[in-house]
């Protein structure tokens, strides 16, 4: 029986070193995921840092009109960028004819006092002439300064009044909206 022994003694050397190098494979593993969660809340925080760091920088930016020592050619960038935006904006609003609301980001007729999505007041570069755009078939008064506006729309953009019944199409359209398409 000494070979069955000695088969036996060899599985049973063979079975401990498995089951240790599992531990150690496991330990590893645990030790990876250990690490990769550090590794991403320390990403996390210095993603904070570098929004406080923007934001302060924003802050300073908008604070001073004169770009403080050491910081002329940020300054400049900066100013730079925004003319060079403002440009790009005006070019946009030639071709396209609508501007983006500042607030929300709707497309909005440069003429229009405030946004129809959110409300909020329209302010528009001087220099921008849009051509007017054609009436919509389904319209609403504005309930506040009587605008007719398009259905659907959640504010009024003559007075920026919210719309309680923006689906519903008003009773009477303007006789321009009687044309063919």
């Amino acid at each position: 029986m000494g070979f069955f022994d000695k088969v036996k003694e060899a599985a049973g050397s063979a079975a401990a070193a498995v089951s240790e190098g599992a531990k150690n494979a496991s330990s590893k593993v645990n030790d990876f995921t250990e690490k990769s969660k550090l590794n991403k809340e320390i990403k996390a925080e210095e993603t904070k840092i570098n929004n406080f760091y923007m934001e302060m920088g924003k802050k300073i930016f908008e604070e001073n009109t004169q770009a403080p020592a050491g910081f002329e050619e940020q300054f400049a960038g900066i100013k730079a960028a925004q003319e060079k935006i403002s440009s790009l904006n005006e070019q946009l609003i030639a071709v396209d004819g609508f501007i983006n609301c500042e607030k929300c980001g709707a497309k909005i007729k440069p003429d229009q006092p405030f946004c129809q999505c959110c409300g909020a007041k329209v302010e528009v570069p001087a220099a921008s002439a849009a051509p007017a755009a054609s009436a919509a078939v389904n319209t609403v008064s504005c309930p506040s300064c009587g605008k007719v506006v398009p259905a659907g729309q959640p504010f009024c953009d003559g007075c920026g009044t919210k719309l309680e019944s923006a689906a519903a199409p008003a009773a009477e359209a303007p006789a321009e909206n009687n044309s063919a398409e």
